[in-house]
């Protein structure tokens, strides 16, 4: 998912909030039998969705017209209280706006693609209150070259040590990591077409602004 996808998803999400809002307000008196369509209509595109999720077709924007949709469709079903199955099913996809809240880009990336484990934490730490974290979640697919960050944990403020880091693909892990001299070392783990791969990096921790990483490969 590019970073203008990105842009586009975000703001077709906020309209249909938008949407859903106005619809809850001002919209009333709706006939049952206009509801029951709407939710038809909703069920249809949902099924074809899944369908080719388990086909092994991507569909990215169906999946997102359903979300799209689900919002949107719940403030005239909350509003109406026609059809109690239906309120009820549409009021769960209000359940995204605290995903939204929490992480924008992991829930948009997650329903866009349909894949949920963008929505698990990639956050891989190094000790000492330090945090190796993907820096752009929705540029890179696991098998693309990532860029990463580094942070300190202190209490709820997380200060970026570094950032731009980049590997030739998602990290699976690390080791060895400590801190020597105002550095913090670590040895980070990816897989890679020719099989698994590793790199030792070597960041200053002391001077953010100044900050060099010293890249090596481990042999």
């Amino acid at each position: 998912m590019t970073s203008q996808l990105l842009i586009i998803a975000i703001s077709t999400y906020i309209l249909s909030l938008i949407g859903g809002f106005i619809m809850m307000v001002a919209v009333r008196d709706i006939s049952k039998r206009t509801l029951k369509i709407l939710f038809a209509l909703h069920v249809a595109t949902l099924a074809v969705a899944v369908i080719a999720h388990v086909a092994g077709n991507t569909l990215p924007t169906t999946k997102w017209l359903v979300l799209c949709t689900g919002v949107l469709l719940a403030g005239i079903f909350i509003r109406n209280r026609m059809v109690t199955v239906a309120t009820i099913y549409f009021s769960l996809w209000l359940v995204s706006v605290g995903f939204f809240v929490y992480s924008p880009t992991r829930m948009l990336v997650a329903a866009y693609s349909g894949n949920l484990a963008v929505l698990q934490s990639e956050v891989l730490a190094l000790g000492d209150n330090f945090f190796l974290t993907p820096q752009h979640i929705y540029a890179e697919s696991a098998s693309d070259s990532c860029t990463y960050k580094i942070y300190r944990k202190k209490g709820v403020i997380k200060a970026t040590v570094m950032a731009d880091i980049m590997l030739q693909a998602r990290a699976d892990s690390v080791c060895c990591a400590s801190t020597l001299n105002d550095t913090l070392q670590f040895t980070a783990y990816y897989q890679v077409q020719g099989g698994l791969r590793d790199t030792l990096l070597v960041v200053p921790i002391n001077e953010p602004k100044k900050n060099k990483i010293t890249r090596g490969n481990n042999k």
